[in-house]
This record gives C-alpha cells, sequence and structure tokens, in this order.
C-alpha cells in the first residue's frame, strides 16, 4: 500500500466485528485478523483475512481460527503467517509435531500458535506448554531456529498437566476413583492403544510400556498415546492432599 494510499472494506458480518491485528507482507498486502459474528444465529469466531494492497479482494479464503483469543501476528519475509493466541477450544488443529496435541490451563484458556502459508493452508499448529508465556517475537524465533517447530516439541517426555476427563477446567484437582486425563509430550506410543479389562476384572497399570502413578500409588489405565492418557485415580488416594503424578515410559520417567 503505498504511502499517502487509503482503503476501505468490509470484512465482518452483522455485529460483534474487531480487528485486533495487522501485519503486511513483502508485497503491500495486508494480512488481518479479526472476530466477527458471520450470521444472526452463530457464535463469534476469529478469522485470519489476506486483503490485497488496493483494498478490492480478498487473496484466497479467509482462514477459521476457532475460539481463539489473538495475541500476535507476524508475516514473514516468504509470507508466512504465524499468529499467537489462547483458545477455550479442545478440538483446535494440531500437526504431527506439535508440543501438545491438547491444551492445558488452569485458567480456562490454553497457548496455542500455528502458522500458516501464503495461500492459507495450516503448515504448523499446536497448543503450548502452561509455563509458556512469550510474545510472537519470541515463539517464532524459536520456530525459526528448530526449522519449523518448537524445540520442545522435541524434548521427549514431559508431563504438562492432569485434568478431570470430563472436563478440562479442573486442571491439577482430582478425586479418588476420578477418571482422568494427563496431558503431555514423548508418553507413550504414537499410536493409540485402548486397555482392556484383566481376568481380575480390572484394568492394567501398564499398557504398550506406559505406567504411570500419583503419590506412589499407580494409576489403572484406560488408554495411552504420546500426548494422552485416560486412567483411574485410585480409591486409596488420601483426600486433601498435595500429591506428586508421574508417568514412566520404557522406563524413562
Amino acid at each position: 500500500m503505498a504511502p499517502g494510499h487509503s482503503t476501505a472494506t468490509y470484512l465482518g458480518g452483522p455485529g460483534l466485528d474487531n480487528l485486533s491485528y495487522m501485519d503486511f507482507d513483502a508485497a503491500g498486502n495486508l494480512w488481518v485478523v479479526g472476530s466477527s459474528q458471520f450470521s444472526p444465529t452463530e457464535n463469534r469466531r476469529s478469522f485470519l483475512a489476506h486483503v490485497s494492497a488496493d483494498g478490492s479482494r480478498l487473496l484466497g479464503e479467509r482462514v477459521e481460527l476457532p475460539y481463539q483469543v489473538v495475541s500476535g501476528l507476524k508475516v514473514a519475509p516468504d509470507g508466512e503467517v504465524a499468529v499467537l493466541a489462547t483458545t477455550l477450544s479442545a478440538g483446535a488443529p494440531t500437526t504431527t509435531n506439535a508440543v501438545l496435541r491438547a491444551g492445558c490451563s488452569t485458567n480456562l484458556f490454553s497457548g496455542y500458535f500455528q502458522t500458516v502459508r501464503p495461500d492459507g493452508t495450516l503448515r504448523f499448529a499446536t497448543y503450548l506448554l502452561p509455563s509458556d508465556d512469550r510474545g510472537i517475537d519470541d515463539v517464532y524465533l524459536e520456530y525459526l531456529a528448530h526449522g519449523g517447530q518448537l524445540s520442545s516439541a522435541a524434548g521427549g517426555l514431559a508431563l504438562a498437566c492432569v485434568t478431570g476427563s470430563a472436563s478440562r477446567r479442573n486442571t491439577g484437582r482430582v478425586s479418588p476413583g476420578q477418571i482422568v486425563t494427563l496431558v503431555g509430550s514423548a508418553m507413550g506410543p504414537e499410536k493409540g492403544l485402548v486397555a482392556s479389562l484383566g481376568s481380575d476384572s480390572r484394568y492394567p497399570i501398564e499398557l504398550g510400556g506406559v505406567r504411570a502413578s500419583v503419590g506412589g500409588l499407580p494409576l489403572r489405565l484406560l488408554y495411552v498415546d504420546a500426548w494422552q492418557i485416560n486412567a483411574i485415580m485410585p480409591y486409596s488416594l488420601p483426600p486433601g492432599q498435595q500429591v506428586t503424578v508421574s508417568v514412566e515410559y520404557q522406563g524413562k520417567q
């Protein structure tokens, strides 16, 4: 967009619209992030749009950003677009080299980072560890330094949080006999395994090389994969006390 040139266009819907971030690509076209209620009957959604330098048209399809509150936008010289956000969604898309495949946060929102190619297709997407409070510049620099992923994606076994399986919103609080979900990375096999009842009519404490314990007591396992473990808390778990949860996979804890 040349100095002194101005343009105007509508990008949203019938109401509750806002524009939160914008950045130019090398050709002078504009990437914008906003949110809009595109019809009177739906909830407001975030979007990423590529607008031509003269403001006359969209360049490609508008990219949906499901249930996100965007905190940063960055356009690289090669046209790649990076978005840093928090999200309430438990089903935001992730790529196979994600740090976390699911959200994990005590304040209901989970950190989320994604990059989009110039044509609007997804290149990389991941939930972030709860302790990751960096801005878009720092996260994107790490992403570039590790060849299009974050270093923690290749960092090995990590347990990020423990939540109730019925709701990810009670992070860190569990009850005796509760079915829980452990969220992390490299915690088990890439292909998920579902447990079966044993001859004693109980679920196993070891599945696919995975073991988990709380306060030294083994958890009965229902499902395991690299990013998620579903298990049953021991009924003998002492209530009202702080306990340590640990995961072991193929001998590594």
